[in-house]
């Protein structure tokens, strides 16, 4: 399923999702396994949370929910 992209803005100290329809500041969280998740904040778009990944030697982002993982890939 094509989700569509995700621009990674920076903005001083702060770091912006944007979808094109909507964006969120996203926070970062570290799991105590040593995981990487940024995680919306923006009032109405917060909670999703963004895993950092490697996938096929690219940096990625995937989101889950209860049914699905969207997996947002880095551009060449």
């Amino acid at each position: 399923m094509e989700v569509g992209d995700i621009q990674v803005v920076r903005r001083g100290a702060a770091t912006w999702f944007d979808f094109g329809d909507w964006k969120s500041e996203v926070a970062s969280r570290r799991g105590d396994d040593g995981t990487l998740t940024l995680v919306g904040s923006s009032p109405g778009e917060d909670g999703y949370e963004f895993v950092v990944a490697n996938k096929d030697s690219k940096k990625s982002l995937v989101l889950r929910d209860a049914q699905h993982e969207y997996v947002f890939m880095e551009a060449e």
